[in-house]
């Protein structure tokens, strides 16, 4: 299974791009990191080397973008699109006392429709090719 296929079927925390760029490559300080060229040491293949290289940019990339919309990069949950329908039930659950709607009910309700209507609230983002919503 590849970064990408786990990235797309899991929800993910800011957080959790912050500590990879510290624990696979070495970046202490990712704003420093954006704001400057960065190239760390990497093995391989000059085409590895690339790859890697645009996955830190991308990484990068994404984490100021979330600065600039949430006013900062951590604490961010990413929920990816193939999920938000699920994520969005869940919420609701969380948030309201479901428990005296019957099930019948509950396994009937259109949560696509009501994802749909919440996504307004999200913004959107790209990681790894896949989109993510958050706010």
């Amino acid at each position: 299974m590849t970064d990408t296929q786990t990235y797309e079927r899991t929800t993910i925390y800011s957080d959790t791009i912050i500590q990879s760029l510290k624990d696979w490559w070495g970046i202490e300080d990712w704003e420093s990191a954006y704001s400057r060229t960065f190239s760390p040491h990497i093995s391989g293949s000059i085409s590895e080397r690339e790859r890697v290289m645009k996955v830190i940019r991308n990484a990068l990339s994404l984490l100021k973008q979330l600065e600039w919309d949430t006013g900062s990069a951590k604490g961010t949950l990413l929920v990816p699109e193939n999920k938000f329908d699920e994520y969005v039930r869940e919420l609701i659950e969380e948030l309201y006392d479901l428990r005296p709607v019957p099930d019948f009910i509950l396994n009937n309700v259109d949560w696509k429709g009501v994802a749909s209507e919440i996504k307004s609230d999200y913004s959107e983002c790209e990681w790894n090719g896949h989109t993510y919503y958050y706010r």
